[in-house]
């Protein structure tokens, strides 16, 4: 039986620009949305927000990011 790696930690970047105020930017969840990471546009606002199993999170910038510039 072949063993499956993993690493306990990850790295990703994106870039991006909006001017919206709400918006999704990725979205990833198991089929019952229950485990999932998130990277949304609220209230002008980045938010991430991740399930890993024990309950959800969300981090958010202290500054807008809806000023047409990429992030």
């Amino acid at each position: 039986q072949e063993k499956i790696k993993t690493e306990e930690s990850s790295d990703f970047g994106v870039e991006f620009k909006t001017s919206e105020a709400d918006g999704i930017i990725f979205y990833i969840a198991d089929e019952k949305n229950s485990d999932f990471i998130a990277l949304f546009v609220k209230n002008g606002k980045l938010v991430y927000g991740f399930n890993c199993g024990s309950g959800p999170v969300y981090i958010e910038s202290p500054q807008p990011i809806n000023d047409g510039r990429y992030e």
